[in-house]
């Protein structure tokens, strides 16, 4: 009949993340899959025939592995989906630091012979989780024949445990005839993990006018988009700003994102308002310090608010005002040669269109600012061999 298989794949006792697990016994079983974040895999295999099923793990950075798992007959206990329960924690079914956990699981006689007086036990070497409950006897179990049991084993998490870390349990399964069966459940801890993905600023009536263009004297408002980068919710997830530049007055300083869900984003719910005073200088950045608060825990980021016009276009259609050039051999000069608009184009040759040796010179913009990820574009022309010296090849 169908067994289920579970493979753990660790280094040092690290789980390893994203590592190719191979199953193959001849036509009959053939699966492959990764394994999650805390280093495990499962698969469902139904092999008709004795031997051996050959086992290739291959990773990123890693040698592979190959080993061989016997195909028997006779009784086989498996564990079959483990859950988590909370009820007298936040109930969400995440193994949350301080939390009281009851752990359901389902056993299962994979085998084709009958298995009596079974009995199931859960221990941990490590420190941040304590069992208070580490035994239950199961009973019998015919051939396919399961029993789920419900809070079959019980045990607390420390509060000192952080989001990410993985609690390895060992579950040994034993019967009446002295046989074992030995398993590693897992559990990953969960908390959230804000991280601020993007600032968005709105300079709309009636405090701005609405250009985009955040400019001394306006009103503005500023939304945070964040996500959740770890395995706990962010529950009533908040946010507050502050500054200690003089020339931005925060009007309203916090804000909330109500319930953040793992691996999600969230837009903050109330924009927070600030004023950019009057006598700012026209280009000028402030930074904002922003501090977002889940589960008890704090993260801090900083916001940079660009005053004025952020940015560089030029089409050179009035002149090359506050553009410099120079270097040996300079050549740069306005020229309506090979113009990408419709006149004029900076070009770099001399009157014939051609370029002398030993050029090593420099056309340079006047300063500006940019704001995070900007792109850089621009219309080039180049004629230059494709072969031979100080070419193309």
């Amino acid at each position: 009949g169908e067994n289920r298989i579970v493979i753990t794949v660790t280094d040092n006792q690290r789980p390893i993340k994203n590592a190719l697990v191979c199953l193959k016994k001849g036509n009959e079983v053939y699966e492959r899959g990764y394994t999650g974040f805390d280093g495990q895999v499962s698969f469902n295999i139904n092999p008709t025939s004795l031997g051996n099923i050959e086992l290739t793990v291959t990773a990123a950075n890693f040698l592979s592995y190959e080993t061989q798992i016997p195909v028997i007959t006779g009784g086989y206990i498996s564990y079959r989906n483990p859950t988590i329960n909370d009820s007298l924690g936040n109930g969400d079914n995440i193994p949350n630091p301080g939390e009281v956990i009851g752990y359901s699981v389902i056993f299962k006689n994979e085998g084709n012979e009958p298995v009596s007086e079974i009995m199931a036990r859960l221990s941990y070497s490590g420190s941040g989780v304590v069992i208070f409950d580490s035994i239950e006897l199961i009973g019998n179990l015919n051939p396919e024949e399961s029993l789920s049991v419900d809070n079959c084993f019980g045990f607390n998490i420390s509060q000192t445990l952080t989001n990410g870390e993985v609690v390895r349990f060992n579950l040994t399964i034993s019967d009446n005839q002295h046989r074992t069966w030995t398993y590693q459940p897992s559990i990953i801890i969960g908390t959230p993990i804000i991280r601020l993905v993007s600032p968005i600023f709105a300079d709309s009536p009636p405090g701005g006018n609405n250009n985009r263009i955040l400019e001394p004297g306006e009103t503005i408002r500023l939304r945070l988009l964040v996500k959740n980068d770890g395995f706990g919710i962010g529950y009533d997830a908040l946010a507050h700003i502050n500054t200690n530049d003089s020339n931005l007055t925060i009007l309203n300083s916090n804000t909330n994102f109500g319930n953040i869900l793992p691996d999600s984003n969230a837009l903050s719910l109330v924009p927070l308002e600030m004023r950019i005073e009057p006598n700012c200088p026209a280009s000028y950045i402030v930074p904002i310090y922003t501090t977002m608060t889940s589960f008890g825990l704090n993260f801090t980021d900083t916001v940079l608010l660009f005053v004025g016009p952020t940015g560089l276009e030029e089409d050179f259609e009035s002149g090359a005002l506050d553009w410099t050039h120079g270097g040996r051999n300079d050549l740069w000069r306005l020229s309506n040669h090979r113009s990408h608009s419709p006149n004029t184009s900076f070009y770099c040759g001399d009157i014939s269109y051609r370029y002398q040796n030993n050029m090593n010179c420099y056309l340079l913009s006047p300063s500006f600012v940019i704001q995070p990820n900007s792109v850089l574009s621009f219309w080039r022309w180049f004629l230059v061999p494709i072969y031979g010296v100080d070419g193309l090849y």
